[in-house]
């Protein structure tokens, strides 16, 4: 089968030609747009981030705004778990889960269509991949503003961003991933840049795109005066976004302000928004009764509650596959680059595989399905590989029961195989982690404790903030250890952030230096088949290994007051999965 953009069962798969743009999408949904000729090549062996000559940008003011339609309320208030770390730097000190408490006044090169998660044109008006095959030139948009005075968005600002994000200690999540890929950044004139790349990258356009946090564009000429933020009541550096900063208070909200002239893409209808701190979903939950806050993410168990009242209702992303499931945090290589030098924790127990199969096989995921989840949560068979894309083996579904289906006794025996009982119990570590995306986070763990604890395993609960718990992380701290994850990244960054070690951070998940090998494969190709062949090699490695326990895909939901708001389409399925909130819709 042929693939050209379209959106295939929910998945908007390779475009082969243009460098694979995977993206989990909705259907049917319209092609994702398809980069466009730009009018000159870069002059040969132009330096990075320099200007070859051109005609200096025109200065350029922004307009003044239309009229704005008069809302229920001046401010939009959004109800959500506390950020792992705060920060006013994106590209320096937050990971692409944290970026939320940002992302309304940052603009990416290319964004993502809210109803069908396909790309479309954003700061970059086109791009197209270069004739050496592997890097890509971006057509920015000419009269972009930047927030507050700082001036039009040009190229040098692209350039800058980007060795922000790579800047020694940044917490970018994608830092280590731009550092390996992009050779140099060309600035051609103010409005046209080149990421020269050092070899084909299937994952590139992805990356930099609304898809993914972590290439939002900053303003130099705001870094260059100012630096960066010193504390969380400076102002971050200067985005482009519909919404610019206003205020934070520290572990409480941050809120953000329509900005005051006609933005270039969309005008806000709330003149300002609010992103309010609060991890107690029954606190969550009151403030929406209340009418204190206006939306939030709930569990399933207050969902009824909620959708008791008449004002309130639920809103879905439009595009499935958010991904739950809990890593390993123990299997990690001495030296990335050689084998024989062995692992980090040999004595980890977590190190053995039917230790890992045993743990899958201990959990009842129809029972947790259920009554977590009323049944909206579709059985994850392979993690990272969802049923419709390329590469997908229907033996995995078929072989799931036995090989990692609920199966207590089953699960004993692999214990008893590996060196434990009674008299020797296997003792580990879970983390329940509140997940922004998945109110129910930390009662699944409790539950999967419960499991484990029934087949032998003492668990021990370890509640530690997520700043800590990913500095530790990152560090190779954990040596028998789980946490709980949701993303919905596309296969190659969930190949990469979870069982690679050269191309990802490190410490997210096992790592196998057989799929490291496929990984580089798959990420360079541009053969459908071949690629295809080597996502199944990459599954079959995973499906024998047990890099994780697998829970399922779910949709993202968020409950509103519709006397506040009318609607809200967003995809649901994007890193941090609170996107596209300058577009919420304000009821009449």
């Amino acid at each position: 089968m042929r693939y050209s953009g379209r959106v295939l069962n929910g998945v908007v798969v390779r475009v082969a030609i243009l460098a694979a743009l995977f993206a989990m999408a909705c259907a049917p949904s319209a092609p994702a747009a398809k980069p466009t000729e730009a009018p000159s090549k870069p002059a040969a062996g132009a330096p990075a981030a320099t200007a070859a000559p051109a005609k200096p940008a025109e200065a350029a003011k922004p307009a003044a705004a239309a009229p704005a339609a008069k809302t229920k309320v001046d401010r939009l208030v959004i109800s959500i778990v506390t950020p792992g770390t705060e920060g006013n730097a994106p590209g320096r000190d937050l990971g692409a889960p944290d970026l939320i408490q940002l992302r309304p006044m940052y603009e990416k090169l290319i964004g993502v269509d809210p109803k069908t998660g396909g790309f479309v044109p954003q700061l970059a008006e086109s791009w197209k991949l270069e004739p050496d095959g592997k890097s890509y030139r971006f057509m920015l948009r000419k009269g972009v503003q930047f927030h507050k005075g700082h001036g039009e968005m040009t190229a040098k600002d692209i350039a800058w961003s980007w060795q922000d994000i790579t800047s020694e200690g940044s917490q970018a999540s994608n830092s280590l991933y731009f550092k390996n890929v992009v050779e140099r950044v060309e600035v051609v004139n103010d409005y046209e840049v080149v990421f020269h790349l050092k070899t084909s990258e299937a994952e590139f356009l992805t990356n930099v795109s609304e898809m993914v946090g972590g290439m939002e564009i900053q303003s130099k000429a705001n870094f260059d005066k100012l630096g960066k933020p010193p504390t969380l009541q400076d102002e971050p550096i200067a985005g482009t976004g519909p919404y610019q900063f206003k205020e934070r208070a520290q572990s409480q909200y941050i809120r953000f302000e329509r900005v005051p002239y006609q933005h270039w893409r969309l005008q806000a209808e709330f003149p300002e928004l609010e992103l309010r701190w609060q991890n107690e979903a029954s606190t969550r939950l009151a403030a929406l009764l209340a009418g204190e806050v206006h939306m939030t993410p709930l569990p399933t168990d207050l969902l009824q509650q909620a959708q008791a009242q008449s004002h309130l209702k639920l809103l879905k992303g439009n595009a499935a596959g958010l991904r739950v499931f809990m890593p390993f945090l123990c299997c990690y290589h001495n030296d990335i680059n050689d084998k024989s030098k062995g692992e980090k924790y040999p004595e980890s127990p977590l190190m053995n595989v039917k230790v890992r199969r045993a743990f899958n096989q201990a959990v009842n995921r129809d029972e947790l399905n259920k009554a977590f989840f009323a049944g909206k949560g579709e059985l994850m068979y392979m993690n990272t590989l969802h049923p419709t894309l390329p590469g997908w083996n229907p033996d995995w579904e078929k072989r799931f029961q036995e090989a990692w289906g609920y199966n207590p006794e089953q699960a004993k025996k692999l214990l008893a195989e590996a060196g434990y009982g009674p008299s020797k119990p296997l003792k580990t570590q879970l983390i329940p982690l509140r997940l922004t995306d998945v109110p129910e986070s930390p009662d699944v763990v409790e539950a999967i404790a419960t499991y484990l604890r029934a087949v032998g395993v003492e668990v021990e609960m370890v509640n530690v903030d997520v700043g800590t718990h990913n500095t530790k992380r990152r560090n190779l701290g954990y040596e028998n250890a789980l946490d709980i994850r949701s993303t919905a990244s596309h296969p190659l960054t969930g190949w990469r952030v979870y069982n690679t070690s050269r191309h990802g951070i490190r410490g997210s998940g096992v790592e196998l230096f057989e799929l490291d090998d496929l990984y580089r494969k798959v990420a360079t190709t541009m053969d459908e088949k071949q690629s295809a062949d080597l996502w199944r090699q990459m599954g079959e490695i995973a499906f024998e290994q047990y890099p994780q326990i697998s829970l399922f895909w779910l949709p993202t939901e968020i409950v509103v007051n519709a006397n506040v708001v009318s609607d809200y389409a967003f995809p649901g399925n994007i890193s941090g999965s609170w996107t596209h909130l300058e577009a919420i819709k304000a009821a009449k």
